[in-house]
């Protein structure tokens, strides 16, 4: 078995030493290979374990150690479900004793694709105006539009370029690593608009980076995000095919003619296997186009369908656009020129063909799932001013302090709505802090989050707020602190539903948005098992077709029947139980979208049916008479249907290629 692609989640075993045992359990998050968590040892026979510490250490391929702050080394490695090593304790005399650790996780799916919003991150219309030639800006993503502030892989954003200083292209990568050499936008002429929807993988800063190389007004906008360890298997850019002479990557021959097919061989770039592969994200790019026409990409060896992934607009044009394209048993995609062009293909990662799958059991689903959540771990706080502030490096029981610090308050300094203590989320001369712990989570189930809250009341702001995230909801919460007191804080209830993460875990964080050292408070925190959910956030990536949903030209009236939609036009496109999709649970949509026959310079906007319409843009049109493309993951709404707007009049083409299931 290979190592696992992220150690995230609760592992259970036991740790054995001369016929006796002891139960383990770590809690453990991973973050580009540091491992951080809470480790905790009882009596198997009992079941009760006690907290025994923060564990820190790292993770390189199968091969990880860690220490604990309760004098714990453990060293080993990890396969796909189980660990094996050897746990070094160092007694109160200082003597030291090993024992044999073995640990296992419950089997987890992949996580799925994750819509949001859509939601805008940038436009730098209303802010500090175009990017410079040659120069890169970096834009903020989690924490925004309902993305996670921590676990998030990358992320599904259109790109566009406007009002282009020139002829020049745009680049996005993860912020803090090195620029690559390849582009998601191409900007042919000055004054120009012109997008692009980019799978970007995210830093660890929580950001990504854009770079203008002529110049230009850049809008991004954000739809989903891939959770590390998800089905999207994300590779570094790879180039599978190039026609051009001078390069000739996977292709000998002349420029493709008009009505060529050409095949492009994908097994084995990046590492992508030559079986077992749903569909690739590649980004298809016309160069040097003979004239005006489309490109056509679709599984090798199946009949090539009526649908277009690329239009190319005038002879000489160079043009892109990403697309995640099914592909044969043997990994392979065919293309086809209408008119003639040379053509690039460019891998950025692929899915799998395999069936999300769900844990066999997870121990722990009765009952109050968070421990601690009442903050009574440990010994009461009785020093003179009633509390102790505790940084990164130490826990409160099960919870890890993952930002700045927080107070562990006693009952000489405030009266707890439960027991003894509970947390102010700032810290004394720190500042906003952050916990966070584990809790064992079944996919299927959802889940009730409660919690009291309340603010300090010896400082400014008066209004406290704090932001709470388990699974697929992010909430923020605020508390008013006028007129309250240290005995009479006027604790409040506080609650939500929440779908797990779709493994054998799910973080339940706490993090506060109030500035100084006076915060918001928390006590008696409580998940609870709610229930069977309608579906878990994962799910697997099912290709079809491609095949034709929507054509609002008079010539073809596919899945509609009137007139060509004009300025302020919505129309609803039905997408569950058509083509081979799947007659519910489907998250989001694999569609190309084409405006055709443009009225006038505008965009197309598609979100999910039954919603209200984003301040976002999927589509955009820079001249009437335009033909254009983009690709676009989109949210399905209840009703099975996503809605399409135009802000001004055109004729409206979608292609189906896959979907996600909820």
């Amino acid at each position: 078995m290979s190592a696992p692609t992220t150690v995230n989640g609760v592992w259970f075993g036991t740790a054995e030493r001369d016929g006796h045992q002891a139960a383990v359990r770590v809690d453990v998050r991973e973050d580009r290979g540091s491992l951080r968590g809470v480790i905790y040892f009882g009596d198997p026979q009992v079941g009760q374990l006690l907290d025994a510490g923060q564990i820190y250490g790292t993770r390189t391929g199968a091969t990880a150690t860690w220490k604990t702050n309760a004098k714990v080394d453990v060293s080993g490695s990890f396969e796909e479900h189980s660990f094996t090593g050897t746990m070094v304790v160092e007694r109160p005399d200082r003597t030291k004793v090993d024992a044999a650790l073995h640990l296992a996780r419950v089997p987890a799916s992949r996580a799925g694709y994750l819509p949001v919003g859509p939601a805008r991150l940038l436009d730098t219309r209303e802010t500090a105006g175009p990017v410079a030639a040659g120069t890169s800006v970096r834009i903020a993503v989690t924490g925004k539009a309902g993305i996670p502030f921590d676990g998030v892989e990358a992320v599904v954003v259109n790109i566009t370029g406007t009002a282009a200083h020139g002829r020049g292209y745009v680049t996005a990568w993860a912020s803090g690593e090195e620029q690559p050499f390849t582009s998601n936008v191409y900007l042919e002429q000055a004054g120009q608009t012109a997008g692009n929807l980019a799978i970007v993988p995210v830093g660890s800063d929580g950001y990504i980076q854009v770079f203008s190389q002529s110049g230009t007004g850049l809008v991004v906008d954000v739809f989903g995000w891939f959770p590390t360890g998800s089905i999207l298997r994300r590779v570094a850019p790879q180039r599978a095919l190039d026609t051009r002479p001078e390069s000739a990557v996977g292709y000998t021959g002349t420029k493709p003619a008009a009505g060529t097919t050409v095949t492009a061989a994908i097994a084995g770039i990046a590492g992508i296997p030559a079986s077992g592969v749903a569909a690739v994200v590649v980004n298809i790019t016309a160069v040097d186009a003979s004239a005006a026409g489309y490109v056509t990409a679709w599984a090798a060896g199946a009949p090539r369908p009526g649908t277009a992934n690329l239009n190319v607009e005038h002879g000489g044009q160079t043009i892109g656009n990403l697309a995640i394209v099914p592909v044969s048993d043997a990994s392979s995609m065919d293309l086809f020129t209408q008119s003639g062009t040379h053509l690039i293909v460019d891998v950025l990662g692929w899915f799998a063909d395999e069936p999300a799958r769900g844990p066999a059991g997870n121990p722990a689903t009765s009952g109050n799932l968070a421990r601690d959540g009442s903050f009574e771990a440990g010994a009461s706080i009785m020093t003179v001013a009633g509390f102790a502030t505790i940084d990164t490096r130490a826990t409160i029981g099960a919870w890890m302090v993952t930002e700045g610090a927080v107070d562990l308050v006693g009952p000489l300094s405030g009266k707890a709505d439960d027991g003894d203590h509970y947390v102010d989320l700032n810290g004394n001369e720190y500042g906003p802090g952050a916990i966070e712990q584990l809790v064992p989570t079944v996919p299927g189930r959802k889940y009730a989050i409660a919690f009291r809250m309340s603010g300090n009341p010896n400082g400014a702001p008066a209004v406290k707020e704090l932001e709470v995230a388990f699974g697929d909801q992010l909430r923020r919460c605020t508390f008013d602190i006028t007129g309250r007191t240290n005995e009479a804080l006027g604790w409040t209830d506080v609650r939500f539903t929440a779908n797990p993460d779709c493994g054998s875990a799910t973080v339940l964080s706490f993090r506060s948005l109030t500035p100084g050292d006076k915060g918001p408070n928390i006590d008696a925190v409580r998940v609870i098992d709610d229930g069977p959910a309608d579906s878990c956030r994962s799910g697997s990536y099912l290709a079809v077709g491609p095949a034709r949903l929507l054509d609002t030209r008079p010539e073809a009236q596919i899945g509609y029947a009137g007139g060509k939609p004009g300025p302020g036009a919505e129309v609803r496109v039905q997408i569950a139980g058509r083509e081979g999709l799947p007659a519910s649970g489907i998250s989001a949509v694999v569609v190309n979208l084409t405006a055709t026959e443009s009225d006038a310079a505008g965009f197309v906007t598609a979100w999910a049916s039954g919603a209200t319409r984003p301040f976002t843009s999927s589509l955009n049109l820079d001249a009437a008479g335009q033909t254009r493309p983009n690709h676009a993951i989109v949210p399905v709404g209840a009703d099975g249907a996503i809605t399409l707007y135009t802000l001004e009049g055109t004729h409206l083409i979608v292609d189906v290629f896959g979907c996600f299931a909820g």
